[in-house]
């Protein structure tokens, strides 16, 4: 009798664990989003927003007085390849002034001076913090061929490896480029840990690539 009863409920177990696990690597799969691309000699300009990283929430604690950072990072990948030939970020941060009642936004993104400015609404903070416009990324001696952008975007980021990594980052010298090659100091293991989405912590985290494009 025990047999009987004990395949069927062996099968009904090995379908949920699958059913799971289609699940799980169906989670693991970026979605896709549409981006802006213009070729500049060695530079590619990407634009596209990513204001879903806040939700009703935290959106609504914003006046708190508070800081809130949101950092964008960048991947140029190409088709069928796993590591990145080119890498960027840009990182906002928008602070509330409790006594003037105005929003304070600051962006910064490697080799440009930090960009600020004061606004009085809400989401005009939010559009400036959360849309990259024109952000370039190199593509210099990229071989033709098709590439994607992997995307990743984190509210407040916890890691502290991370927040030493992008003020490193952020620091590099004006004009200075983020094509990776195999003797850049910030090849390896820093940029392998940058783009790891799985050991980092954040308030929240997206992440999504952009369509497929040719070069």
């Amino acid at each position: 009798m025990r047999q009987r009863t004990t395949a069927p409920l062996w099968a009904a177990l090995s379908a949920m664990l699958a059913a799971l696990a289609a699940a799980g690597a169906q989670d693991d799969t970026d979605p896709e989003r549409e981006v802006g691309l213009v070729r500049k000699a060695d530079e590619l300009w990407v634009s596209f927003g990513y204001g879903d990283i806040f939700d009703d929430e935290s959106t609504g604690k914003l006046e708190s007085g508070l800081p809130t950072t949101v950092l964008m990072r960048m991947s140029l990948m190409a088709e069928g390849q796993a590591g990145p030939l080119s890498f960027t970020l840009r990182n906002s941060q928008i602070t509330y002034d409790l006594w003037d009642e105005v929003f304070h936004v600051a962006v910064k993104s490697p080799g440009e001076k930090t960009k600020k400015k004061m606004v009085k609404k809400r989401d005009e903070a939010l559009a400036l913090a959360t849309t990259a416009k024109n952000h370039p990324v190199s593509i210099e001696d990229v071989p033709a061929g098709t590439y994607v952008l992997k995307i990743r975007v984190d509210r407040n980021p916890l890691s502290k490896e991370i927040i030493k990594g992008m003020n490193s980052w952020l620091k590099r010298p004006i004009g200075s480029s983020g094509r990776l090659k195999p003797g850049d100091s910030f090849f390896g293991s820093f940029i392998s840990f940058f783009v790891n989405k799985k050991i980092q912590k954040a308030e929240k985290t997206r992440t999504f690539t952009s369509q497929k494009f040719k070069l």
